[in-house]
């Protein structure tokens, strides 16, 4: 038997709160980060990158902006649990706690792997970026649009702890 929505919320205290955490999180990255324009988009923000693109781009930002990354990217290691655990938190309320909740991690794994390799690169001081970063960053974004499309059309359905 199903728990009613008014009963158990969405969106509790606790969710509220992962949310102003990822909120701060991506404000203290934007304060301590690489300084940013429209010439030099971040790594993290671009949907795809290719090896050299990235290694222009820690050229570009220069020793002061290197530092200010691996700053930003320390952070972020803290903004990928908050977020995780925050879609992983609605997956589990939306729709119990089935197998389809795992799939809320795959974003946070993704991001993971982009941000322990992109870390990697700069605190070694490497001049050049390995290809994978890339495409880690663009599965991260894939998946992330995913599980949150399924968060949104489920909002359409009566799917509540197994029940249909």
């Amino acid at each position: 038997m199903g728990i009613a929505e008014s009963e158990n919320p969405i969106i509790d205290a606790t969710t509220w709160k992962l949310i102003f955490g990822f909120v701060v999180g991506v404000a203290i990255i934007g304060l301590i980060g690489p300084p940013l324009s429209l010439e030099i988009r971040p790594l993290d923000a671009r949907f795809f990158y290719t090896g050299a693109e990235a290694s222009a781009y820690l050229e570009q930002i220069g020793p002061a902006g290197r530092s200010a990354y691996l700053r930003a990217e320390t952070v972020d290691f803290g903004l990928i649990l908050i977020y995780t655990t925050l879609i992983a938190r609605l997956f589990v309320r939306r729709f119990g706690r089935q197998a389809l909740c795992a799939i809320a991690f795959v974003p946070g794994l993704f991001d993971l792997i982009e941000t322990a390799g992109a870390f990697s690169v700069v605190w070694q001081g490497k001049s050049e970026a390995p290809a994978y970063l890339g495409y880690a960053t663009a599965l991260k974004w894939i998946s992330t649009f995913l599980v949150l499309g399924i968060l949104a059309l489920s909002r359409f359905r009566k799917v509540r702890y197994g029940t249909r």
